[in-house]
């Protein structure tokens, strides 16, 4: 008789700065949000966050501990990764606020607009030191 193996994925835990609640994602997931979504420096693992919990946009700290799963309880917390770039409130500015926003599954484009409707923002701005435009999205991107 055979021994049935598991697939095991590493997963990281988000947490929001605000609520202190926390969501679950797969590491390589957050590894490229990660690289995408911020400027690092070695011991920073900050990110802007929309909170399905709290509905705050803010920072949130991204775990460096690792813990395994099973690979059949994806999506983790019922909940995607989605990148979401969000417009600048200036005009002749081109620099896109990119959020990190754990949503449903089947999260489409009017889905995600209503959900950000439902955001309050913490004073995250542009690179370039500007608020968003409220809300105007630029674009949706499931990461997993």
């Amino acid at each position: 008789m055979g021994i049935f193996r598991m697939n095991q994925i590493s997963v990281q835990e988000v947490c929001c700065i605000h609520c202190g609640k926390t969501t679950r994602h797969p590491a390589s997931t957050l590894d490229r949000i990660l690289l995408r979504l911020v400027d690092l420096t070695k011991a920073d693992r900050h990110i802007v966050y929309a909170c399905p919990h709290c509905k705050h946009l803010g920072p949130a700290f991204v775990s460096a501990i690792r813990h395994s799963v099973a690979d059949r309880i994806l999506p983790l917390d019922g909940l995607s990764a989605f990148e979401v770039s969000i417009k600048c409130a200036n005009k002749s500015c081109e620099a896109p606020i990119k959020t990190f926003a754990p949503m449903p599954p089947d999260t489409d484009v009017p889905l995600a607009n209503l959900q950000m409707s439902e955001w309050t923002n913490l004073g995250i701005t542009c690179p370039r030191g500007h608020l968003p435009e409220e809300w105007t999205l630029i674009s949706i991107e499931k990461s997993q």
